[in-house]
């Protein structure tokens, strides 16, 4: 009996980053600092960090002083990450 094959983990300090789930049309929700770090699996001081060395896109708006960012525009910088392969990737 063959065993089945391990599935690739990601290498050590990578995070896997996912899209998130597809909205209804017309409907877009916007994201916080730490809903945006949990769908990364990056830390909030990594996040800050590819925030402020451009690796990440600007604020779509800001409630207050909370910046925020919508789902679409965090599923635009997955699909990009994954289109630029993993020489790309900070």
């Amino acid at each position: 009996m063959m065993a089945e094959p391990k599935s690739k983990a990601p290498a050590k300090g990578r995070a896997v980053v996912r899209e998130l789930l597809p909205l209804p049309p017309g409907v877009d929700a916007l994201l916080g600092k730490a809903q945006l770090c949990s769908a990364m699996g990056a830390s909030l001081r990594k996040f800050q960090g590819m925030l402020s060395a451009g690796e990440f896109p600007a604020p779509d708006t800001y409630l207050g002083q909370n910046p925020r960012w919508s789902v679409s525009t965090f599923n635009a910088w997955v699909a990009a990450r994954k289109a630029a392969g993993p020489a790309k990737r900070g």
